[in-house]
This record gives structure tokens, sequence and C-alpha cells, in this order.
């Protein structure tokens, strides 16, 4: 049809603007949008996570770096509003995080901001853990006429140093910006835990493509289900892949396990799995993988 050949002819000759709007278009049809990434990874196209700087609300592309940039709107607990409005300070000059803390103050509510830091929205200005207390530190301090001593005792010395006057009990200041910037910089820049960082992207996003090979049999239980052999479902850190796997019931009662554990999958062996039929199971074609020795860290 002709329909059918002008989307092949913007498909071939704009493939970053047709796929763009492509993906929004089938945003919730999860079969349409694996097709759509695959075809854009044949055509060497990179879908990339939520950035800020280059993220919108929706699907958006990069020219410059031949990619597509997921949208802040498919994220549970986000929105257009919050995608739009990060969007509007893309071309702002930023020289550390408390900057830009101080442009999005109030307009974006706590738990959107924990989320977007713990998914590495904001990876250019540090990593999530050391993003995380900045921004505790933000909402305690900024705008802070005056601190009591007994509050945060560990960072008297830096209050000292940047009060206009003291007492026996409160310090005051007129600015805390610098005072802010001042006690960020000795904060280790580290990330939150790898099984932290597994689970915010499974419940956020509702998948996850963190990779960490340094003990590749190494994986984090994002599921259990005991309504009849104990099976559970692990994200694999060394290959990003995520799977059930079955536990016999003698093995599971002395070794159970918990969502959120990290497990080191010892052993695992690929079983046929079966199926009853009348009084006898039945051996299928189809395998499943099943582990009888593996151990919590």
């Amino acid at each position: 049809s002709y329909i059918g050949y002008i989307c092949g002819w913007l498909r071939y000759y704009y493939p970053l603007e047709f796929l763009s709007v492509a993906l929004n278009i089938y945003t919730d049809d999860i079969d349409k949008t694996k097709k759509i990434i695959d075809y854009a990874n044949e055509r060497n196209i990179k879908i990339k996570q939520p950035k800020f700087r280059y993220s919108r609300a929706d699907y958006f592309m990069d020219k410059k770096t031949n990619s597509i940039y997921k949208g802040i709107s498919s994220i549970k607990y986000l929105n257009t509003q919050v995608g739009e409005l990060l969007y509007s300070l893309r071309d702002n000059q930023y020289d550390s995080f408390v900057d830009l803390l101080i442009d999005i103050n109030k307009k974006i509510n706590r738990r959107q901001m924990e989320i977007l830091i713990k998914l590495d929205y904001f990876s250019e200005f540090g990593k999530s853990s050391k993003l995380m207390q900045v921004y505790e530190l933000f909402n305690n301090i900024y705008g802070k006429k005056q601190l009591r001593k007994d509050k945060y005792p560990h960072l008297n010395e830096y209050f000292s140093k940047y009060c206009t006057a003291e007492t026996a009990a409160m310090y005051k200041f007129n600015d805390t910006i610098e005072l802010l910037k001042d006690i960020i910089k000795d904060i280790p820049n580290e990330n939150i835990n790898i099984v932290e960082r597994v689970l915010a992207w499974k419940e956020y996003v509702g998948s996850c493509s963190l990779i960490d090979k340094t003990n590749p049999r190494d994986c984090v239980c994002i599921d259990i289900d005991l309504k009849y052999t104990p099976r559970v479902e692990m994200y694999c850190l060394g290959s990003g892949n995520t799977q059930w796997v079955k536990i016999s019931k003698r093995i599971w009662k002395n070794n159970k396990l918990q969502k959120g554990d990290l497990v080191n999958l010892c052993k695992v062996h690929k079983k046929h799995k079966r199926k009853k039929v009348g009084d006898k199971w039945v051996e299928l074609e189809d395998f499943e993988l099943w582990t009888d020795e593996y151990f919590v860290k």
C-alpha cells in the first residue's frame, strides 16, 4: 500500500526519527517494542537508558550519538511533567549537583528524585551513593538560616567555617551554598550496593541491564514462587539475564532464600520439564534450570 511504501521510505532514510516515533506509539506493546529495538540494533542505533540532558518524557533521539534515549514517563512514579521539566534544563551549565538541585528545588518530589538517582539518571555528577547523600544534605541544609550544633555534630567543622555567627547551641548563616559544596567534596564517589540497584531497575523500569563480572555466578533473587516446587527468579550479574531456577523442597527447607538476597549459584543443571497426565508424570522436550548448591553472600 501507499502508506506501507511511505513507512518503508522513512524507515530507510530517517531511521532515528522513524524508530523514535514507533517506540512512542507502541510503548505499551512489549512484543512490538522488542522488535523495534532489535531492528534498531541491526542499524547500529543504540537504545539508551534515561539520562539527564538527553531524555524527555517520551523516547527521544540524539543524532550526534546515533542513539535513542528512553523517556522518563515510562518510569514508575515519574510523569511527562517531570521529564519535560528536566529536559528544559539541558543547556544550563552546572558545576556541581548542588547547582542543579537549586534549579529543581521542590519542583520534583523526593520519591521521584531518589528513583532517578538510583537509576543513574544524574550520573554526570557522580555515582548513586554519593548523589543520594548530597541530596539528603541539600534537603537538610539548603536555605537554612541557622542549624543546631547537636543535630549534625559530624559537620560542625564545616559549619564553624562558613557560619556568620555562633552561639553556644547554634550556627547562623547568610548562605549555605558554598558550605554544601565544600561538604560534598569529601563524600566518596561510590554507587549504592548492586542488589539495591538491580531491585530499583526491576521495580521502577521493569528491566535491568547492569553487568558485574567480578563473580559470574552471583545472582540477585528478585522473586520467589512457592506454590508448588520452590522456584526463584534470579538476575545474573555476569550476563544481565533473568531466569527462573527450581530448588527441591528438601534443599529449600534447610536453605531458604529471600527477595533481595545476593546468591552465588555454585551449580546449575538442566532437567526436562514434566507434566502430569492422568496418574503419571510425563517428561517433556523443554528444559528448566535447577540448582542444588548455592549460598547467600
